[in-house]
Order: C-alpha cells, then sequence, then structure tokens
C-alpha cells in the first residue's frame, strides 16, 4: 500500500515555461489524488488561485476559511479543477508531502465521471 490515498490533497511540481525567463520553470502547487493506478502512478487535479478559472472551465471553488479548505490545509481560495484533461500523474516519489484531505473528493470524483 502506498504513502498516498485518494483524497490526499498534495504539494508536487507544477511546470511551465515562463515567456519572461524564457525556459520551463517548476514550483510547488498543491493537488488532489483522484486515482491511483500501478502503471500510472498518483493520478491528480490540480488547483490554482486564479479563481477566474471557473468561468472556463468545470470546477469548484473552495474558500480558505470554509471548513473544507481549512481540511485541505489551503492557505488561499482555491479553485479545483475538475476535468478530465485536467490531471496529472504523479509518482510517489515525486510527491513532497501531504497538505490535508479533501472532504469534496466525492463531488470531484462525479463530476470526472471516475
Amino acid at each position: 500500500m502506498g504513502k498516498y490515498r485518494v483524497g490526499d490533497v498534495v504539494i508536487a511540481p507544477y511546470s511551465y515555461f515562463d515567456p519572461k525567463l524564457g525556459y520551463q520553470v517548476s514550483v510547488p502547487r498543491w493537488w488532489i489524488v483522484v486515482s491511483i493506478d500501478e502503471h500510472l502512478g498518483h493520478v491528480t487535479v490540480s488547483c490554482t488561485k486564479q479563481l477566474h478559472q471557473s468561468n472556463k472551465y468545470n470546477g469548484i471553488i473552495v474558500k480558505r476559511t470554509s471548513n473544507e479548505g481549512k481540511e485541505m490545509g489551503i492557505e488561499i481560495d482555491t479553485f479545483i479543477y475538475c476535468e478530465p484533461n485536467q490531471t496529472v500523474n504523479f509518482l510517489e516519489t515525486e510527491i513532497y508531502r501531504k497538505k490535508g484531505t479533501c472532504p469534496l473528493i466525492n463531488e470531484i470524483l462525479s463530476k470526472l465521471n471516475l
């Protein structure tokens, strides 16, 4: 049995191209584990502080001061992507640590049709 479970909020790298720097950078970001596969590793959905993404994508906004936000361990209001094409796979060794637990996991899984 692995270290992380479905519903865990974890910290893992988020890589993107920074046009100002002209190269790929990686920063820590929180993710929610939505499934675990022996071949794919930990399948996660990303979270962002860019709440305006809720205008473009299916997802859930969680306020940091809400009971859900506190249980998740988030420091800022967060948008959770609930789009199948927004998932990212991580090996257990790529995950830095667990941050909290997402009490909205069933709603997320339903939106992802998992």
